[in-house]
């Protein structure tokens, strides 16, 4: 024993930060005959908790949970697994927790659970500290905390492949709602183990459609910048502004290394109502509150009419949605010149976080208008009711080249304002006209800014964006329009 401690009295407290049904003091004592220890003053208090109140606030820090012996886990003790895959895996006694108990539910908390895809392997082996609710080891930012931990969903020594991990969140009931999810990642390389076979991902199950993840975040171990991203606590946000019925949060490894860890932490998804960015003299799109698709745009018909108001198709990115308050309606036009199809390639709302802005990720894609023909594609917003007396109108362009297609003669973008004035005359002003030619030298494969000041008395405004391009690869990405009164004398 240590010698500080002989003969004299000490005080032990202790603060246990989860909710129990009943607890229970034990003090054990191993010594021989002539030593001993006394105990006095013992007091046992509890804080009743107090449920949340519906405010649309679902989190789980996963400090409420105790920490349970660190023995490992190990799915052999469940004999052969049968039914569907991927398995739910069970807490198991004298091992760390894998999923949640009432105590997570019943304290406001989200609840999660560990599933395991085995691929083609027939077992899952034991692995000390890293599955499940664990304190954050020493050595980490954040240390002693607690976090849950995923790692080693397969062993490669031992001739297993491409299993996966998955810590799966409730599902949420989120209609008419926007969605702000927010969480702490860490990815674990201590001993940098991490191969390109290695992948961390994290997505949201929209609707409960799993074959169309919303990926916020993906990284191999293999890829470049990895080590400026391993070994620090990363924040994660998302905002989904468009409608959705239910959402589920979750974060996949694959792994074959018990080193090759991510921890979770500090999971807080928020509901609330939709704010247009309205204030009573401006309108804008973001395509923030549309949906976005992943899969290609095609079109064919009989329409002999020019331009083709081109429809809203089921399973393809959305081309046209109408105006709501100061949000800004749009349609799709194609000058066909006479061609009997639109080739697949990315048209309408689409996401591309490679490219994100202030304007968030949403994207509005105009790709492949035409083959030997001249033909163009037209993104036409509504015509609004302005009665302003100076005008501001803006938006951003990007310029995206693919492979070894790239901007060339015959193709164009043209951006212009049609605009009634004082004397009822409809006039029309370019903001923007270049060739590709001119565009793959100056602006490819970045953002430009797109302005201009009416400076007259409007009646009406209307926006179109006009561009013509030859290749699946030549693609214009339109964001961030805003169309809003300026005071004159304001500074543009």
């Amino acid at each position: 024993m240590n010698n500080n401690l002989e003969d004299n009295w000490h005080t032990q407290e202790l603060l246990l930060n989860f909710e129990a049904s009943s607890v229970r003091l034990v003090v054990e004592l191993m010594c021989n005959e002539f030593e001993t220890m006394w105990v006095d003053d013992v007091s046992i208090s509890a804080e009743t908790f107090v449920p949340c109140p519906n405010d649309g606030v679902f989190s789980q820090d996963f400090d409420k949970e105790a920490v349970r012996p660190l023995f490992g886990y190990d799915i052999s003790a469940l004999g052969d697994l049968t039914g569907s895959v991927p398995y739910r895996l069970p807490n198991m006694p004298r091992s760390t927790l894998v999923a949640s108990t009432e105590i997570s539910t019943s304290n406001c908390q989200l609840g999660f659970s560990l599933w395991w895809d085995p691929k083609q392997n027939t077992a899952l082996g034991t692995c000390d500290e890293c599955r499940g609710l664990v304190e954050v080891p020493s050595g980490m930012d954040r240390a002693g905390e607690q976090a849950y931990v995923l790692a080693r969903p397969y062993n490669k020594e031992a001739g297993q492949t491409g299993a996966t991990f998955e810590l799966r969140f409730d599902v949420i009931s989120a209609a008419n709602k926007a969605v702000d999810i927010s969480l702490d990642i860490y990815l674990y390389s201590l001993e940098d183990t991490w191969e390109d076979s290695d992948n961390v991902r994290v997505f949201i199950v929209i609707d409960g459609n799993r074959d169309d993840p919303y990926v916020l975040f993906e990284e191999f171990g293999g890829d470049n910048d990895f080590e400026l991203k391993d070994n620090q606590w990363t924040t994660l946000n998302e905002v989904i502004q468009f409608q959705t019925s239910s959402v589920q949060l979750v974060v996949e490894l694959t792994s074959s290394h018990e080193l090759e860890r991510v921890y979770v932490d500090n999971v807080v998804i928020t509901l609330s109502d939709p704010q247009p960015a309205c204030n009573g003299d401006n309108y804008y799109q973001n395509f923030e509150s549309i949906r976005p698709s992943g899969d290609l745009h095609s079109y064919s018909g009989t329409s002999t009419l020019m331009p083709i108001s081109l429809p809203n198709v089921n399973d393809q990115p959305t081309v046209s949605a109408p105006s709501s308050g100061c949000l800004l309606g749009f349609d799709l036009l194609w000058n066909s010149e006479g061609a009997p199809s639109l080739a697949a390639a990315q048209r309408g709302v689409v996401r591309e976080v490679d490219l994100s802005s202030q304007n968030g990720d949403n994207l509005f894609a105009m790709a492949k208008s035409r083959g030997p023909d001249d033909a163009s594609l037209i993104l036409q917003f509504a015509n609004i009711t302005t009665e302003w007396q100076r005008t501001q109108v803006q938006l951003d362009l990007y310029f995206r080249s693919v492979g070894s297609e790239f901007w060339e003669g015959g193709d164009f973008v043209t951006v212009s304002v049609a605009y009634v004035d004082g004397s009822g005359v409809l006039q029309t002003v370019n903001l923007f006209d270049r060739g590709g030619v001119y565009i793959n030298q100056n602006f490819n494969d970045q953002w430009v800014a797109v302005s201009r000041t009416i400076e007259t008395y409007t009646s009406s405004v209307q926006l179109t964006v006009e561009a013509s391009t030859s290749a699946p690869g030549e693609i214009l990405y339109v964001d961030g329009v805003i169309i809003e009164s300026r005071e004159i004398g304001a500074s543009d």
